[in-house]
């Protein structure tokens, strides 16, 4: 079943919950003073406030870099959803000359990642036998070639 997997997931399992927020991560060169950082930081904020639905902009700016980002207008009164504006932001993030700006739209639920498939192993079984259950997963998807684990 497991060798099944990659060829029938074509797409994702579940699409990413539209949370209305995209999050950047600055950096900024090594050499740059905050009066750098900040002038080149601000124009990524003005990204993010030049999206017509954008609700409020937020940064946090040290000399080596910053966080920074946008949340959107609830769904009631806007029409577009947020993936469909990370791909514009990224683009104008990255024509700002004196920083590195990644755009992100974070996960809904804790603990997820990226990668296109995740497990959950749950039972009401002793936490030893779910431990066991995991490492043996674990070692058998690591001995096979189609499957990296983290």
């Amino acid at each position: 079943m497991f060798a099944a997997i990659p060829k029938m997931a074509t797409k994702e399992l579940a699409p990413k919950e539209d949370q209305g927020v995209i999050f950047g991560i600055i950096t900024a060169p090594a050499n740059a003073t905050i009066d750098d950082t900040i002038r080149y930081a601000d124009a990524a904020g003005k990204v993010f406030q030049d999206i017509p639905e954008t609700r409020f902009t937020f940064q946090i700016t040290q000399p080596s870099g910053g966080f920074g980002g946008m949340v959107l207008k609830p769904w009631g009164t806007r029409k577009t959803p947020t993936k469909n504006y990370l791909p514009v932001v990224q683009q104008q993030l990255g024509a700002i000359p004196g920083i590195q700006m990644f755009p992100i739209m974070p996960e809904a639920l804790p603990g997820s990642d990226n990668f296109p498939v995740s497990f959950v192993i749950a039972s009401t079984a002793s936490q030893e036998r779910i431990l066991g259950v995991g490492q043996a997963n674990f070692s058998e998807s690591d001995a096979g070639p189609r499957f990296s684990v983290w």
